[in-house]
């Protein structure tokens, strides 16, 4: 997309097809001027056609050569489209530019293929006038028959060599039976010899259902009266149930007396190019409705900004009234707040989304309080729920975490705005009943969130439409119940940069349920599995050989005071290659203590090489990493479980006897 400014017209959109073409980055071109861009990318022909089009206003659609970054010609598609903005009065120009070269390569492949069929028929035509040469020769002179066969064997030799050795299926038929088929006939239409030849007439059922009346009215054997050539395309089913596109045509061949004896026909498969033909016109169709959407969402966002703008304006003036009494003063003002509050909102969802199409957004990974941050979430909403006169909405909180256990790292600012987002959506279409907030620790890898409403509920028909961006579900609840629609949008692309999945469940009058999830990411590690009744207080490790690889004596010392009343058998090793050594001699080792910075070779290496031996060992990784990515990358490498340093020794226990006895 380019954009008029002064002069020049500037880059302001550039796709990722627009790279790949021009064998240039996004970054590289986008806000630099068009014409400069062009002349430096030998692009003169091209920088020519636009001026023109630029300063007529002509739009215009053909080919033209391109020159990408590496010095390649690229035979493309141009359409030139454009678009005056009547706010700003600026013009923009629309180019689409598509890479037709492997369809060029393929049409000039398709004219080569015809120039052999022509050269085939002209071979063909030759042996027939070779015929009516010899019959003629034969009533003249009564020439030797032995050498009018051996020119006739000659003829069909040359007739077979030419047929059997292209990849377009050949065949011939008189009027009673199919005669000759090449090869690649076999090949193109996916049936055995033995199929076609057994019965003809199998092919009118091999092609596909909705051209067979197309395929019948030229196969029929009404051109040995039409006396014409035909051409056609159709699709025909495979027997592995592939659908392939097919051009044919047929040829009428003449006997001595120039009557139609036979027919020739060949047959391309053109599936490749019809593909290519379909997704230039999806492509053409997503355009066209992206603009649409757009067009429609600028709409309702100038309905939506003017909406409490209008608030704004028109209760300052009233303010400026000097009679007005402190009540009625005090009213206006709360809806000027109310009316900024909504602006800013609008401001900040149009932000945000920008942000997320831009691939701008950062998460911010630190330790946070999710309780905390459900808590604070809820009493807004209950607050909110009296300035909405909705006293017969229940909110309902379900924290199933302990404090300790609800520290985690994540992103809180994203966390909250996602929640909020979810439960604003949640108000505006619940009138009465209940929300309820909540989440659960899914398989120890994720927190899965809900928020669950009895409110109007989605129709089944209109599930595709929740998460769109520009549009809502119905253009009525968009005038009834007011908002951009973009809240979910945004909530769907945060919940995906943090690394989770959102989805929903709904039934009209009934409610709807959101739910998203997120990596669970706890500071103080817990183990959630359910423990055995008879796990004792004071778990005893009777006789299990724990190895614990560990360079710094001191913290040796530590673990081996922690594990020694356990009864456990412990073994010490002072480096990486120290403990594969180890273990390869003595295989009755239960679990291993991994630190991850040893001298020589990484805690990371030492583990994978003791797994190759051992696949099953548990491997328990010492970490001193604050960052949460950094964690969950020992779980990622392949150890069982981690603690962070320093380490809790309640903890440590519980930890090594549930890779010991219940893993």
């Amino acid at each position: 997309m380019l954009e008029q400014a002064e002069k020049d017209l500037i880059v302001t959109e550039f796709s990722y097809g627009g790279e790949c073409i021009f064998g240039l980055s996004k970054d590289l071109v986008i806000n630099s001027v068009f014409f400069d861009f062009l002349h430096n990318t030998s692009n003169e022909q091209l920088l020519n056609q636009i001026q023109y089009l630029n300063n007529s206003n002509k739009e215009f659609k053909g080919e033209v050569p391109i020159v990408n970054n590496s010095g390649q010609i690229i035979t493309s598609l141009l359409s030139v489209h454009f678009i005056f903005d009547e706010e700003t009065g600026k013009k923009k120009v629309l180019l689409i530019i598509t890479d037709i070269h492997e369809r060029k390569e393929f049409e000039m492949a398709l004219r080569f293929k015809n120039e052999e069929l022509v050269a085939a028929e002209e071979e063909l035509k030759a042996t027939n006038d070779e015929l009516k040469y010899v019959n003629e020769e034969i009533q003249r002179r009564n020439i030797d028959l032995r050498k009018i066969n051996d020119k006739l064997i000659d003829s069909e030799e040359k007739f077979r060599e030419l047929a059997e050795n292209t990849n377009d299926a050949f065949w011939l038929r008189d009027q009673n039976d199919l005669i000759y088929i090449n090869p690649s006939f076999e090949k193109v239409w996916g049936r055995s010899r033995s199929e076609i030849f057994d019965n003809p007439q199998n092919l009118d059922k091999w092609v596909h259902p909705d051209d067979r009346n197309r395929y019948s009215k030229w196969i029929d054997f009404g051109i040995f009266s039409n006396l014409k050539t035909f051409s056609e395309q159709y699709r025909i089913i495979k027997s592995d149930g592939s659908i392939r596109w097919l051009w044919s045509r047929i040829h009428p061949v003449y006997d001595g007396e120039g009557k139609v004896y036979r027919i020739a026909g060949i047959a391309s498969d053109i599936t490749e190019q019809k593909e290519t033909e379909d997704a230039l016109v999806r492509a053409k169709e997503k355009a066209m409705e992206s603009d649409n959407l757009k067009s429609a969402f600028l709409a309702n966002i100038s309905h939506e900004i003017r909406t409490p703008m209008n608030g704004i304006l028109g209760f300052i003036e009233l303010l400026n009234d000097p009679t007005l009494d402190s009540a009625i003063r005090e009213q206006y003002i709360g809806i000027i707040s109310k009316s900024s509050k909504q602006l800013l909102q609008i401001i900040n969802d149009i932000i945000d989304i920008s942000k997320i199409e831009a691939n701008q957004v950062k998460i911010d990974t630190k330790e946070c309080n999710i309780n905390s941050a459900m808590r604070d979430i809820y009493l807004f909403y209950q607050n909110d729920k009296v300035m909405l006169e909705k006293s017969n909405l229940l909110i309902k909180l379900d924290l199933p975490l302990e404090e300790e256990y609800a520290k985690v790292y994540s992103d809180e600012s994203r966390l909250r705005q996602i929640l909020m987002n979810l439960l604003d959506n949640a108000f505006k279409f619940t009138f009465e009943g209940e929300i309820v907030i909540g989440y659960k620790i899914s398989d120890n890898k994720n927190i899965e969130f809900y928020i669950k409403d009895t409110g109007i509920g989605i129709p089944i028909e209109q599930y595709h439409l929740v998460f769109e961006r520009f549009r809502q579900v119905d253009d009525s609840s968009t005038r009834k119940f007011g908002g951009t629609g973009l809240g979910l949008s945004i909530s769907e692309g945060l919940v995906k940069l943090m690394g989770g999945n959102i989805w929903f469940e709904s039934e009209p009058d009934k409610g709807s349920t959101f739910y998203f999830t997120l990596p669970y990411l706890p500071v103080n590690r817990r183990i959630i599995e359910p423990e055995p009744e008879t796990l004792q207080q004071e778990p005893k490790l009777n006789d299990k050989i724990i190895l614990i690889v560990e360079d710094d004596e001191i913290n040796f010392e530590y673990l081996y005071t922690i594990l020694e009343p356990t009864e456990a058998i412990i073994i010490h090793a002072g480096s990486g290659e120290d403990a594969i050594r180890v273990f390869s001699s003595n295989k009755d080792i239960n679990l291993i203590l991994m630190d991850i910075r040893l001298p020589g070779i990484s805690g990371y290496e030492a583990m994978k090489a003791i797994k190759e031996q051992n696949p099953s060992i548990p491997i328990i990784a010492q970490t001193a990493f604050a960052m949460a990515e950094d964690n969950l990358k020992c779980l990622e490498q392949g150890f069982d479980d981690y603690i962070a340093k320093p380490i809790n020794r309640k903890l440590l226990i519980r930890m090594i006897q549930k890779q010991i006895y219940y893993q």
